[in-house]
């Protein structure tokens, strides 16, 4: 239990109230939306838009010190701040160790459709193309005439489609994790050497305003194939695109 769920839940158990009741002497009007706001600010979803909410009034209701309520939020958004900056760095340590010169897809959605399929397998299924051995040396000369064919095999094989993403733009050529990128035409031809970064999404999937844990999501990911993905036609999960981060 958090320390926003630990000061709040005592003091609703101090004075023998339920959640919808609570919601209901802070002035929601619409029970549901008000279970639903109240449980952002419990999960730490949501530590700053309550206060434009009539969850603002949790401290009157509930009979609890303003000031240690507004320390025991702060507090508790530094601790996921904090959290989510570490998980950041280890993710792009990882990425920077591992990293393999590769193609990456430029398509014509940003946001892809169904969303729910990129919260759970990621861009990658979509979006990356390995390069065959030799095409890039060890030393980073680049086979260009290779480079070429892979892409005209690849856009030939897709159809000119990403998927859920759309349809294929262009394709970037990655040669290191910290480097500028190459832009490629469908045709394997360069029309760009400094092309601008290509945003990538990070996003969560939630049901019932309880995100469902990434380790979760990565075993899903393992299980789903983009063909499979590609049949799929809606689903009733809600979702949130955390941030963006380049390429």
């Amino acid at each position: 239990m958090n320390p926003v769920e630990e000061l709040i839940y005592k003091a609703m158990e101090k004075k023998g109230l339920t959640k919808s009741e609570v919601v209901k002497k802070v002035g929601c009007f619409n029970e549901s939306n008000g279970l639903r706001m109240l449980e952002e600010l419990l999960s730490g979803r949501n530590l700053v838009g309550f206060r434009h909410t009539p969850i603002r009034r949790l401290p009157e209701v509930l009979e609890i010190p303003q000031e240690k309520f507004d320390e025991t939020v702060a507090k508790f958004a530094e601790t996921l701040k904090i959290a989510a900056e570490d998980r950041a760095a280890r993710r792009g340590v990882y990425n920077e160790r591992t990293f393999k010169p590769h193609l990456w897809i430029k398509a014509s959605r940003t946001t892809p459709e169904p969303i729910f399929v990129a919260c759970i397998c990621g861009e990658a299924p979509f979006k990356h193309v390995p390069l065959p051995d030799g095409v890039v040396s060890e030393d980073g000369k680049v086979n260009w005439e290779a480079v070429g064919q892979v892409i005209r095999e690849h856009y030939k094989r897709s159809k000119g489609s990403a998927i859920i993403f759309g349809d294929i733009v262009s394709y970037y050529l990655r040669l290191s994790y910290h480097g500028p990128s190459i832009e490629f035409s469908p045709d394997g031809q360069i029309i760009d050497t400094d092309p601008p970064p290509v945003s990538r999404g990070e996003a969560s999937l939630s049901v019932g305003n309880k995100e469902i844990p990434r380790a979760l999501l990565d075993e899903l990911t393992a299980a789903l194939t983009p063909e499979m993905a590609e049949s799929v036609e809606s689903t009733q999960l809600s979702f949130d695109i955390d941030k963006e981060f380049d390429a």
